[in-house]
């Protein structure tokens, strides 16, 4: 089969490669925040230890600010949360730039808001994303944390980061910089209080052991030459999802992959959080060097931060991808594309049926609250003559790079699914298993297939399962609403009236 022609977009390439000059970026040109209160003093909020379970209000004193002046630092101020019982927070939108900066034992310009009312209507994602740099803060054993869905101090759910390289690594492993997911509890007047602070998902803990963090801003020049990006998505349904990308003065490279995890098997100690739909908040802010007062100084650079709400699958535009068969060939194919699904129909590429099986997808917009998946072709002078889809962006990267001469990349985006659970293959609520399954010949050949029995029947054949998880899961495709519920009513309805005529007819009614 030849390469069919996907028309791509040049803003489905924005994510790979950000054209930020971080020349002009220093730790003045952004300020540190702090908050008052009513009276007007000035505080910084604390994150508890990991075995306390509350943020403190750290009030700033004149030795504290002059420190902070010499490291350079401007100080801005978040107006407070008009109702003391929810905590210390602001309900002000977040600013895009800011900076983070330990001095003097403490940390200042962690920033929380905390909005009850603040999630739209309908939406059931809350996406975040900014980039970041350090100076200083490279082994540390400092903490940083990420929380949608934020309430108070205890409740949400997202990634922390930081110096792990005692724990939970083991082994000698480097993890200077190891993402890992967190599920803070709540505490009383919130919900059952549960401890300790730090409660992460127990098998996810070493995911990313051993892609350490460097720093990489001179705050003297301003010149950064070591970045990251930070994407953090995470839903009502208390799933959340992860991607950390790179920059090493040139180009963005993927630091860790995407990751989703499902955080209600968080190993709370008595059973899985319980989401509150008043979490409506965000916070990110640092720890001190865990278990001391004192430590060198460093800075964290936060910029373009984005807080977005979405929808979701319920509000997005949907399509199929339809798979087809070439008996010559014994290869499987599928697409969304209208003009592909036309021309396969209409004979223009010879020997392709339809099998009679296909399945959900998003629409390209729809990756902006889920999973755009690649597109490569497999190049007939190199053996092959077939296409491979993959929803993780780290996949897709590792494709170009290792197989380039054999794979010819499409596009960034041909369709959007939801990832699975990265260590059980679990999908989301509202959507449902895609299996990946490889022929394992010369002429490599994939079948994407929902149905397990049809798994079932490509194992069967000798293909190998691919994918998340013990059952081989590559994506995840969105669930058509079933209308067999609403037919099945619409049948009872019927026989009701028909009842009921026969029952006026034996009384003599009209």
């Amino acid at each position: 089969m030849h390469a069919l022609s996907i028309a791509v977009a040049p803003w489905l390439f924005a994510g790979l490669a950000v054209a930020t000059d971080f020349g002009h970026q220093s730790v003045g040109s952004a300020p540190v925040y702090l908050f008052r209160d009513s009276a007007g003093s000035a505080y910084a909020l604390e994150l508890p230890e990991p075995t306390d379970a509350t943020l403190a209000k750290h009030y700033v004193t004149p030795r504290e600010f002059a420190a902070l002046a010499d490291l350079g630092a401007t100080i801005a101020y978040l107006p407070e949360y008009p109702d003391s019982a929810i905590g210390p927070c602001t309900s002000a939108e977040f600013p895009h730039d800011f900076n983070i900066a330990f001095v003097e034992g403490v940390v200042f310009g962690n920033i929380a808001r905390c909005d009850p009312g603040g999630r739209p209507s309908g939406a059931d994602r809350q996406s975040v994303g900014f980039l970041l740099f350090t100076h200083g803060y490279q082994a540390q054993a400092a903490h940083t944390v990420v929380i949608p869905w934020f309430k108070n101090a205890l409740h949400g759910h997202g990634i922390y980061f930081g110096d792990t390289s005692s724990f939970p690594c083991h082994d000698g492993q480097d993890a200077t910089f190891n993402t890992r997911i967190e599920g803070w509890s709540e505490w009383p007047g919130f919900g059952p209080a549960k401890n300790p602070y730090w409660t992460s998902t127990g098998p996810s803990e070493s995911q990313t052991c051993g892609t350490p963090m460097s720093d990489g801003w001179n705050l003297n020049s301003g010149v950064v030459t070591t970045a990251y990006e930070v994407s953090v998505r995470a839903t009502a349904d208390q799933w959340v999802r992860y991607e950390v990308r790179r920059w090493d003065g040139s180009a963005w490279t993927t630091h860790t992959p995407p990751l989703m995890r499902d955080m209600r098997y968080a190993g709370w100690p008595s059973g899985p959080g319980v989401f509150d739909e008043a979490a409506n908040g965000f916070m990110i802010g640092s720890t001190g060097p865990l278990g001391t007062t004192s430590g060198t100084p460093w800075t964290i650079g936060i910029r373009e931060l984005s807080v977005v709400w979405s929808g979701g699958w319920e509000t997005a535009t949907k399509s199929t991808a339809v798979e087809f068969y070439n008996a010559r060939l014994d290869h499987y194919f599928m697409t969304a594309d209208a003009n592909e699904i036309g021309d396969l129909d209409h004979g223009v590429h010879a020997g392709w049926m339809r099998t009679g099986y296909a399945f959900p997808v998003g629409a390209q917009d729809a990756a902006s609250f889920a999973e755009p998946v690649c597109r490569f072709y497999g190049l007939p002078a190199r053996g092959l003559d077939s296409h491979f889809y993959s929803a993780n962006a780290g996949e897709c990267e590792a494709v170009k790079a290792r197989f380039g001469n054999d794979w010819l990349f499409e596009s960034a985006n041909v369709f959007a699914v939801d990832l699975p659970d990265s260590l059980t293959g679990e999908c989301p609520p509202r959507t449902q298993p895609v299996f990946r399954l490889w022929n394992g010949r010369s002429d490599s050949n994939h079948r994407y297939a929902t149905g397990v029995s049809v798994r079932q029947s490509m194992l069967a054949r000798g293909f190998i399962a691919e994918g998340y998880g013990p059952q081989g899961v590559a994506m995840c495709s969105p669930r058509q609403k079933s209308r067999r519920r609403r037919r099945r009513n619409i049948v009872l309805t019927c026989a009701q009236r028909s009842r009921t005529r026969a029952a006026r007819r034996e009384k003599g009614d009209k």
